[in-house]
């Protein structure tokens, strides 16, 4: 698992801070046997950062954004409140823009 940090905060004009947004990682089921093995511990899954409504995601296709808690071709499982951001969307845009350059799948 790679864990990417960027500083996550952002001034709005007249030295006004941003309202912190929620960051939720929405997690999947990537196999039927989940459903038996999570229980204990064990599992195949999948995940997505979700962030000011929009969801952003990498497969073999890349860095990709879709509806939350809709990734195609899995089941959704819960999601998970992992902090906030006081960046605005077009920033996180801009963020998520250069990590496609760094993760472009196959």
């Amino acid at each position: 698992m790679v864990f990417i940090y960027y500083e996550m905060t952002a001034r709005v004009p007249h030295g006004r801070q941003r309202a912190a947004e929620p960051v939720t990682l929405n997690i999947y089921d990537l196999s039927p046997a989940n459903d038996y093995v999570h229980q204990i511990g064990l599992g195949f899954y999948h995940s997505g950062l979700e962030i000011h409504g929009k969801e952003y995601t990498f497969s073999q296709s890349g860095v990709f954004s879709h509806t939350p808690r809709q990734a195609p071709g899995v089941k959704f499982r819960e999601s998970v409140v992992v902090g906030t951001v006081r960046m605005s969307s077009s920033e996180i845009d801009l963020v998520v823009n250069d990590m496609r350059q760094d993760y472009p799948g196959n």
